[in-house]
């Protein structure tokens, strides 16, 4: 997103600044208390968004990057959480642990822990009790 504002900005000749800042991924592992690799368990981080309005560049589906079982930080996805899930079980399988943090580092922030057989369930039922 931010090229798309740089490049409308620069169009314009408005001057900007760039901040850097915490990413969402990175706040997300610091409120769950955990890293990103394992020695043994995972070397590399993907973080990758899923695709509903755009489409996704050949080979980076979300199936396809699960193949490589890194750990994953997928990026607006919340409400396709079943489709999510059924393309990452056949590669991670069910009781690998996930979460689904809203507003990561925010003081409104709200996590739902389980794993991908139960992570599903557990974000709907948190969204029909009219929560995040």
């Amino acid at each position: 997103m931010i090229g798309e504002q740089i490049r409308r900005l620069n169009a314009l000749a408005i001057p900007y600044e760039i901040v850097p800042g915490v990413t969402a991924a990175a706040a997300c592992a610091a409120s769950l208390g955990c890293e990103f690799t394992l020695s043994g368990i995972s070397q590399t981080v993907i973080l990758t968004r899923f695709a509903t309005k755009t489409s996704m560049p050949e080979g980076e589906q979300l199936a396809d990057l699960a193949r490589h079982r890194a750990t994953m930080a997928i990026h607006l996805g919340v409400r396709h959480i079943e489709r999510i899930v059924a393309d990452l079980i056949p590669h991670y399988g069910e009781q690998y642990p996930v979460a689904a943090i809203f507003r990561a580092s925010w003081p409104d922030e709200e996590k739902v822990l389980g794993t991908l057989a139960d992570i599903a369930g557990k974000v709907l039922e948190k969204a029909s009790k009219g929560q995040r």
